[in-house]
């Protein structure tokens, strides 16, 4: 009887095993440093961008703090060439040696909103859904916060998004994304 009951919890385990959601393991990447390239889309207005967005650090309540970051806008734009960094929830615009502070809301609220899209709470994780694009494995996560929505697209070769598109408030914010990089970094 012992073995039978033995027999029985071993295979309940290995189900239980294979039946545990792993979809917070998905935004692991959050916590290294990334670099990324992508074309972003606020509301109607599209850029590439460069951006290259610090390891996230928390406090002691597990809240992510605001990330450092440096954006740089890609050709085909009214303002190419021109990046902005985003320090201590501070924005400024440069280029070269010429660094200037922003007081811009809109700007610096977009600048923000663009850095978001990589400062997802997994608390308001909803669905996910297994699928093949362009012949990846993927994983689409659906994060829900009362009428804000935000879908990840997930290359599961590697764990690394390739596509971020979220509805805040009445913004659409996305990032389609063509190239990112995370450096884990060691403490």
């Amino acid at each position: 009887m012992r073995r039978v009951l033995f027999i029985f919890a071993a295979v309940m385990i290995i189900f239980t095993a294979c039946g545990i959601d792993r979809t917070t393991d998905r935004l692991e990447y959050q916590d290294n440093k990334l670099y990324i390239e992508a074309d972003f889309t606020l509301d109607d207005e599209h850029f590439p961008i460069t951006m290259t967005l610090e390891a996230a650090e928390y406090d002691e309540e597990g809240r992510m703090y605001a990330r450092d970051a440096v954006l740089s806008i890609g050709e085909n734009s009214i303002i190419s060439g021109v990046s902005f960094e985003y320090k201590s929830g501070k924005v400024y615009i440069s280029s070269g040696d010429l660094k200037i502070p922003m007081e811009d809301e809109a700007m610096i609220s977009g600048v923000g909103d663009i850095i978001s899209l990589f400062c997802i709470s997994e608390d308001y994780y909803y669905s996910s859904e297994k699928l093949t694009v362009d012949k990846l494995k993927c994983e689409n996560l659906v994060f829900i916060d009362g009428d804000n929505r935000v879908e990840v697209l997930v290359d599961l070769s590697c764990d690394l998004p390739k596509s971020i598109v979220a509805t805040v408030g009445e913004r659409h914010i996305a990032a389609d994304i063509s190239y990112i990089k995370a450096e884990t970094t060691t403490e």
